[in-house]
């Protein structure tokens, strides 16, 4: 059975409430009497450390951050207005070598075509080191839950039309099922903020693993002045870049028969034999996307 990876903005300064990461007690930590609803989800091999910044990092040196074996950065591109660091970011992040990404901070009570359009403008064309463009929700502005899955969906087609990459949401647990609460999305990678837990707990029913993790708000990396976001990929770098590039690619998870160490799977002649093997899409494009 092929098993589809599902896959998510930035650390604030003193007296700020951060832009993303859920805040404990919210989306970002652990309710009580939700245990049992948990769906805590591990990465299953490797991971690959990255970082997102905005605004409230100022100026960074972006050779400093590659140095420190940071591979990948995700650059906030707008909070309404324009974030007057992304140009910055953007080109700095690509000048050091590293994997780039850009987010937008989505406002509900905003154009979803509007802000749309000032991703598209931002990004550009992407390259082969890019990575498809974030949605970040995390915050509904007063709107109800209709309007919000209204605009996401026609935020997420005007941008994958543009850029013919299918974009990654940004979205905690909490959030998601208080405000959202669809899995029409499951099939776009998800970036899930989590800071209370070694591994993120996902929204329920709805994605089943994670492309992104942003394990901390208080990180410290060469090259940025104060705190910054913290983000692992769920693979390897290859399986990254692989991601980056938009290529479809698939990593093995289990199977049901005989490893080849194990000795070959007998069957007698006439008999029938039912066996699966589990892969996970670690490509940037969903498997049935043609």
């Amino acid at each position: 059975a092929a098993a589809l990876l599902v896959l998510p903005g930035c650390a604030a300064e003193t007296g700020e409430v951060a832009e993303t990461g859920e805040v404990p007690g919210e989306a970002g930590g652990e309710r009580f009497g939700e245990e049992a609803a948990a769906q805590v989800v591990c990465a299953e091999g490797p991971t690959v450390p990255g970082i997102d910044v905005s605004y409230w990092q100022q100026v960074i040196d972006c050779e400093a951050v590659a140095d420190s074996g940071v591979r990948f950065a995700i650059a906030r591109v707008s909070h309404g207005a324009i974030d007057t660091f992304f140009d910055e970011n953007w080109a700095g992040i690509k000048d050091a070598g590293l994997i780039r990404g850009a987010y937008q901070y989505y406002l509900a009570d905003m154009d979803p075509l509007e802000q749309a359009e000032i991703m598209i403008d931002a990004i550009g064309q992407l390259g082969e080191r890019d990575l498809p463009p974030v949605l970040d929700i995390e915050s509904d502005e007063g709107q109800d839950t209709q309007t919000i899955l209204d605009g996401i969906t026609l935020w997420l087609d005007r941008v994958e039309e543009a850029t013919g990459r299918k974009p990654i949401l940004y979205t905690g647990k909490y959030f998601w099922q208080d405000h959202v609460g669809s899995n029409a999305f499951v099939d776009h990678p998800l970036w899930i903020p989590n800071y209370s837990n070694e591994c993120p707990d996902l929204p329920n029913n709805t994605w089943s693993d994670w492309t992104f993790f942003q394990h901390s708000a208080t990180g410290s990396v060469p090259g940025i002045q104060g705190n910054v976001d913290l983000d692992v990929f769920n693979g390897t770098y290859e399986e990254l870049e692989a991601f980056a590039r938009g290529e479809l690619a698939a990593a093995f998870v289990s199977q049901s028969f005989p490893y080849a160490s194990q000795g070959p799977l007998q069957i007698e002649a006439g008999e029938a034999v039912e066996v699966s093997i589990e892969l996970r899409n670690v490509g940037s494009r969903a498997w049935n996307a043609g």
